[in-house]
Parts: C-alpha cells; sequence; structure tokens
C-alpha cells in the first residue's frame, strides 16, 4: 500500500494509468487527504474545461497559415 501520494499519481490516475494496486488506496487518501481532495478538484475542473474547447481552428488562424505559406512558396521558388 502506497502512502505517500502526489499530483503525478492523481493525474495517472485520471487517465487510467495508475497500477490497479494503487488506485483504491488513492480513492481512501483522496477522502481524507485535503491536499489530494483539493488538488483531485482541480484536475476534474481542468479535464472538464478541455473538453469544452474548440477542436479546430478558427478561421482566422486559417487565414494567417495559409498567407504564411503563400509567402514562404514564393521565398523557395527564388532559392
Amino acid at each position: 500500500m502506497k502512502r505517500n501520494f502526489t499530483i503525478d499519481d492523481l493525474i495517472l490516475y485520471h487517465y487510467n494509468e495508475l497500477p490497479e494496486e494503487d488506485k483504491a488506496s488513492l480513492e481512501m487518501h483522496i477522502l481524507f487527504n485535503d491536499y489530494l481532495k483539493e488538488a483531485n478538484d482541480g484536475i476534474l475542473q481542468v479535464k472538464k474545461l478541455l473538453n469544452t474547447e474548440k477542436t479546430s481552428p478558427s478561421d482566422m488562424s486559417i487565414r494567417l497559415i495559409m498567407d504564411h505559406n503563400r509567402k514562404s512558396r514564393g521565398e523557395l521558388e527564388t532559392i
């Protein structure tokens, strides 16, 4: 049984990469350790925020990339 869990362990837990034998112990520590509970709540908020973000670039970003591409292509042709 692991006694000292870190934020790294919490992240592994949330992404299902924490070893099975540590999961139950970590869950108990979250219930009784204020530091881990706060860190866990923070990770949950960040995950929720990340899931609400756009998954495609804005029109402005696409225009900037296309403009840069046109300029770069012209530079390459002169070389």
